[in-house]
């Protein structure tokens, strides 16, 4: 399960760098190391990447998790998930995903698990914080490079 950024999809900053230089692989590897910090704040805060709280574990999960030694926190029951969170980059696009075949689930939810969003969904495109962050990764590259 991932998400790409590509430069035409996000920032006006990013689309005039893309024509001109046609490499952001330095703005999005930056960007990756933000994604990395942001995906760890989603996981200590039990949020969705646009601020909202995650639903609540049922009792039973509460139960298992005194039971077996688990993690007593939201989609936390080892932290095998939170750990597979990666980036990618190239000069064109960014991907930041997770390698687990659970996390569709809890990102979408299912009849018997509530929605437990991970990564943002293209209808409602980047929370502000991350496209804001973006267009400052921008920024202060063109001013490196074009002072």
């Amino acid at each position: 399960m991932k998400i790409k950024v590509t430069a035409d999809t996000v920032s006006p900053t990013l689309r005039q760098l893309n024509q001109r230089l046609g490499d952001l692989s330095v703005v999005f590897n930056q960007y990756g190391a933000y994604q990395d910090r942001a995906t760890d704040n989603l996981f200590k805060g039990q949020k969705d990447p646009y601020g909202g709280k995650w639903a609540k574990l049922a009792p039973s999960t509460v139960e298992r998790k005194r039971k077996t030694g688990g993690i007593n926190k939201i989609l936390q029951n080892r932290g095998h998930m939170r750990a597979t969170a990666s980036s990618k980059s190239t000069s064109k696009s960014f991907i930041h995903g997770f390698n687990d075949s659970k996390a569709i689930y809890h990102d979408l939810g299912t009849r018997k698990m509530p929605k437990r969003q991970l990564l943002p969904d293209e209808s409602r495109g980047l929370p502000k914080a991350s496209s804001d962050e973006l267009e400052r990764l921008a920024q202060r590259f063109v001013n490196r490079i074009w002072g």
